[in-house]
């Protein structure tokens, strides 16, 4: 009969170097009497620490550990033994818990936009748009670059851009007789899926010009005083 229960808290998940801090709840659940139990706190196959007490009936003790996190996911077990005899030392098997921390590594800082528009344009004129794409982040990564012309899609592509690299992308529409939102949206591939990562917006102004005024038979008659 079990006379114990070891309940493990743990993050589910953490990145690669993140100090990991991870506790196993030990409770006494015989109603009848104390008992001496010994404890093991592991990360996989590393010893956290090993722990001696006499818990009471119906209490608990817990204890914590901490280790560096790999870049794997790392099972934490709580094993506890209770004792029933000191001379000579003898122990049972009394509770095992355990708890799965996944791997995961944190997503990288946004890229960085940059976006080259006019800032006015004529109806029927070729508006021509530049943007700069820069990833400062120490690994490459893929994105998917949308530059968009209101709810015209006028250009899109997938480009790996190295790390501390920037990429140039340009494209163009015709204006039209209105104020257009020039929009760059970037997402970034993580986790087998596109994610969300960046955006930014320019406004290009309808530019309408003023008519020249017109003389007709224009002619200054000569004044005498």
């Amino acid at each position: 009969m079990a006379l114990c229960t070891a309940e493990v808290t743990a993050p589910s998940q953490a990145d690669e170097g993140d100090l990991v801090q991870v506790s196993v709840k030990v409770t006494n659940i015989d109603p009848n009497q104390g008992w001496g139990f010994r404890t093991e706190l592991w990360a996989q196959n590393d010893l956290l620490g090993e722990w001696h007490d006499f818990i009471p009936s119906g209490q608990s003790k817990t204890y914590t550990g901490s280790f560096y996190m790999p870049a794997a996911g790392v099972r934490i077990i709580g094993a506890v033994w209770r004792v029933i005899s000191a001379d000579p030392y003898q122990e049972v098997g009394c509770s095992v818990g355990y708890k799965d921390i996944a791997y995961a590594p944190a997503r990288p800082d946004p890229c960085i936009i940059s976006l080259g528009v006019p800032g006015t344009a004529e109806e029927g004129t070729t508006v021509n748009v530049s943007t700069v794409i820069a990833n400062y982040n120490p690994a490459s990564h893929l994105y998917k670059i949308e530059m968009w012309a209101d709810s015209d899609l006028i250009g899109s592509i997938e480009d790996t851009i190295p790390a501390y690299s920037s990429r140039t992308y340009n494209g163009s529409f015709t204006m039209p007789a209105r104020n257009v939102v020039v929009l760059i949206w970037v997402q970034l591939s993580w986790g087998g899926r596109w994610v969300y990562d960046n955006s930014k917006s320019e406004i290009v102004e309808l530019y309408v010009p003023v008519p020249s005024p017109e003389f007709r038979d224009f002619a200054l008659s000569e004044y005498t005083k």
